[in-house]
Parts: structure tokens; sequence; C-alpha cells
């Protein structure tokens, strides 16, 4: 029976923030004291309490512009200093809103009464220096907060993606060096809400804090030092001095498998090397050229879970090469190296680049057996 050789997603899983959220304690003084909580995350350079390091808050009373602080803590975000220092209004009663945000280096961020929010946030094309935003809104009184301070639960506000691969069968071959996330938003506007940042389910920001609507669409990549090579165990193809994807949380609409970059719509691309495995021999079979890796790509967006990319959540995508349903993978509709993804002098430019076409097929067979056929043969004796 002939196999459809495609690059399967296997083990699609969503993962949100954890609701065990990381408190401190604040020193007490007769200004506003803020005390910032951050909801756990699983990516290994997360913004936590601890690391924190600081945050700017910019503070409103109804419309109008009360102050503007950077808080800065130390010993592990055990300790927070406040400058400049800002002080609650004579009215005990009167409310005051906090929005707050990390990193400090945050540009495009307007707090008003008009508009809260933060205009064309747009991560590093060098995954490895893609930020953790984190942002965080509340209000607070003086009668209710001189003493305690006012706490500021800080929410993941992007997304983050994970890219892992296996490969079971024993007579194929796959080592990928770099992994790329294909025509998805470069940049998104992001409105700060309105309600109280609270933990637990429930209380996830919405995927409609976020506008791509004139975005344009971009790729971003990574590469390890040295290949995986897949075995039926599914591996991270995240460096470890990059962590994951970080990116703007978005609606996804699938790559159509056709060859044309500008419209296919949004793909993981592998750089890999398949190799066929004969007892001790083995055969390169992508790409064409010894010593060189190629490009091999599948669809996302394609499942329930994976429709959009939602805030504080964490997306693992894992490929499977060579299952039951799967081969090893199309060829890839733009086959090039984004900027930030560490150039292009070990990808082979000799194969033909026939955007959603397999790479691979399975060899198959067409047998015809004839009638037998009568054939006398008369002997003298």
């Amino acid at each position: 029976m002939k196999r459809k050789c495609i690059l399967g997603l296997a083990g699609l899983m969503v993962l949100g923030a954890c609701t065990n959220d990381e408190v401190i304690d604040v020193k007490q003084t007769g200004s506003i004291d803020l005390r910032p909580l951050i909801e756990n995350s699983t990516r290994a350079t997360a913004t936590t309490v601890a690391n924190l390091g600081s945050f700017k808050v910019d503070v409103l009373k109804g419309t109008e512009t009360y102050g503007a602080m950077t808080v800065t803590g130390s010993d592990n975000g055990t300790k927070w200093t406040t400058s400049p220092l800002t002080y609650w209004p004579s009215n005990a009663s009167q409310q005051l809103d906090f929005y707050a945000y990390a990193p400090t280096s945050t540009e495009g961020v307007t707090i008003n009464g008009t508009d809260k929010k933060i205009t064309s946030y747009t991560p590093s094309t060098t995954v490895a220096d893609q930020k953790d935003l984190v942002i965080a809104y509340n209000t607070g009184t003086k009668t209710a907060n001189e003493a305690s301070g006012v706490p500021l639960l800080f929410k993941h506000a992007l997304s983050q993606i994970e890219v892992k691969a296996k490969c079971a069968n024993a007579n194929m071959k796959v080592e990928i060096i770099g992994v790329k996330v294909v025509s998805v938003a470069k940049d998104g506007t992001f409105t700060f809400p309105t309600a109280t940042t609270q933990s637990g389910t429930g209380h996830e920001l919405a995927l409609g804090l976020w506008n791509t609507a004139s975005s344009q669409k971009t790729a971003y990549m990574v590469r390890n030092s040295a290949p995986v090579e897949l075995t039926k165990t599914a591996q991270s193809l995240m460096p470890s001095t990059s962590g994951t994807f970080i990116l703007i949380p978005q609606a996804i609409t699938p790559w159509n498998k056709q060859n044309n970059s500008t419209t296919a719509g949004s793909y993981i691309s592998v750089l890999c090397r398949i190799s066929n495995v004969s007892g001790d021999n083995e055969t390169l079979i992508f790409p064409t050229t010894a010593g060189k890796y190629g490009f091999s790509a599948v669809a996302i967006g394609t499942t329930k879970s994976d429709k959009t990319w939602e805030p504080g959540k964490k997306y693992i995508y894992t490929l499977e090469f060579f299952g039951t349903d799967s081969g090893g993978g199309r060829f890839d509709p733009d086959p090039t190296v984004p900027d930030g993804g560490g150039g292009d002098t070990d990808v082979d430019t000799t194969d033909p680049k026939d955007g959603g076409k397999e790479i691979l097929k399975p060899i198959t067979f067409t047998v015809d057996v004839e009638d037998w056929t009568e054939m006398p043969v008369d002997l003298n004796m």
C-alpha cells in the first residue's frame, strides 16, 4: 500500500501559565508601595520576581496622569525601591489606576486618559534576544493599600513556541541543525486590560488585546551548534542558549502548500539532512549536495489547539518523520535563512525549490503477471 509521505505534527500541546505565583514582601512607607508578583512560566529565560530587575508603572487618577515610576529590585527581588517617590492623594478614598510593564526598555508605551497601549511591539529577529514582555494592572487607594502596598500580578503577554522532533524508523536517519517559524505577524499593538490582572483559570489575557491587522509577515530561525540526530523519543530543536521563540499572539492561517511565499500561510521548516540506512551503508537522499542541509516544511494552524496563539501560553510542536502517516516533509516555498538565522553557507541551493511538493516519496511497484503459455515440444525416441 502506498504511504502518504508528509511530515507529521505529533503530540501538539498547549500549556497555560501556572497558577502558583511568586510573592515577595515590600518595605512599608508613607509613599505608594508596589508588590510585584509574576505568574510562573515554563520558558527557561522567563521573567520571575527574582530576575525581574525593574519595571515601569504609569499612574492615572481618573483621566489625569498622576505619576510615572521606575521600580527597581535587589536581593533577588526581596527589596524594591521606587523612583521618583510618589505619594497618595490627600483624599484617602481616591482611586488610582496602575499600569505596569517590563522590560523597562519597551518602546511605544502610551498611558493616558485616552490610550493605554503598547504600539507596534516587535520581537527581536534574533531569537536569543527576544524578551518576555510582562504586564500588570490594578487599582488602589490610600485607605486600602498604604500599609500593605498595591499588588501587581504580572502576566506574560506574548506566546512561546517550542519545536521538537522524532523519527522511529530505523532505516531513516534525520539530522536537524536549525528550525524556523515562517509567515507569522512581525509586530502587534497591545491594549492594557481594564480588569485587574489575576491568576488562574478564567483570568487569562485575551487574544483580542493584541491587534495584528496591519502587521507584515516574517520568519524567525534558530540554529544548534551541531545537528540533532532524531530518535524515536522526541527531542527539542531549540538551542539551550536561546530558549524558545517568544512571539506575538495571533490567529494562525495554515500554509496552503503552494509555491507562493507571500500568501502561503504559516509553517515550520527544519534545516535538515535525510539519509537512508541499510546495515552499515548510509546514503544521503536529501538534500542532493553532501555536507549541506535542506529545508523541509510542514503547515501549522491545522489543529483545534493551534489555530490561535494566545497570550501567556506555550505551544509545543512535535514533528514526526517517517511515521505511520508521515514522511520527510515538503519543499519549503521560501527556502531561505531569515535575518538573525545565522546565514546560509550550509544550505543546499541546488535542489528544486518546488514549494509544497513532497520531498521524498516511498518506493512503489506496479506488478503484472502474465498467464502461462504452453510451449509444445516434440521429441523422437
